[in-house]
């Protein structure tokens, strides 16, 4: 009777092994499936986030043509950028005015320069700003070469310095006597026009002048003070 007792537990307690085993077995199976299920929204989080840097990124855009220069833009505007500027028609006034005595011998002279851009198109996504000037169709700025430009997108501004290249060139030259300039001070006379636009001295005071260039508006496009002494 003993012998068949230990023999029935033996049994009883190979069984047990085989079970607590088979338990263990499952339990591992079932704790590595656990961290594969929680990585997966992880990983399309950081794709998400790679994707939305990318489109706000900027890039340095090189530009040869009309305006030459480099710019930093948003990158989904580069293109449209490069063929705004480079494409752009661009005309330089100049404005010379000497002044000279009674005898005709030249005391002093100012040159104020008009640029007038014509983009080949509206942008419809971003603004440009030339010399701190909106640039809508026909526009004046008075710069020459060295050109400050900024790009308005979504609320944010990209400046630049670039260089214009004139493709056409107007000259004028106006001489005044300055005894004749001293004659009329807190007056502004006209000296002449050219091409629709007016020349003007603003007298501050004897030997002290600010000239003016307007529009076919009447806008005012330039100015420059000069003393004669």
């Amino acid at each position: 009777m003993i012998t068949m007792r230990t023999k029935d537990w033996k049994s009883i307690s190979g069984t047990i092994l085989v079970l607590i085993a088979v338990a263990l077995v499952v339990i591992s199976a079932g704790c590595s499936k656990g961290p594969n299920t929680e990585n997966t929204p992880t990983s399309t989080s950081v794709e998400n986030t790679s994707m939305s840097s990318t489109q706000d990124s900027t890039l340095m855009l090189k530009l040869n043509g009309t305006f030459s220069g480099q710019l930093s833009v948003p990158a989904s505007l580069a293109e449209e950028v490069r063929e705004y500027f480079e494409k752009s028609n661009t005309t330089l006034y100049s404005f010379e005015v000497e002044v000279v005595n009674d005898n005709g011998k030249p005391q002093a002279s100012i040159t104020l320069y008009l640029l007038k851009i014509v983009p080949p198109f509206e942008p419809k996504d971003f603004e440009v700003l030339i010399n701190g000037k909106p640039v809508s169709r026909e526009t004046y700025v008075p710069v020459y070469e060295d050109v400050p430009v900024v790009i308005e997108y979504s609320g944010k501004q990209y400046p630049r310095q670039l260089t214009a290249k004139v493709k056409e060139k107007s000259r004028a030259r106006f001489t005044a006597k300055k005894s004749e300039l001293d004659k009329h001070p807190g007056e502004t006379i006209k000296l002449g026009t050219v091409e629709g636009f007016a020349l003007l001295a603003h007298v501050n005071d004897a030997g002290n002048y600010t000239f003016i260039v307007k529009g076919r508006n009447g806008e005012e496009l330039a100015t420059g003070g000069l003393v004669v002494g």
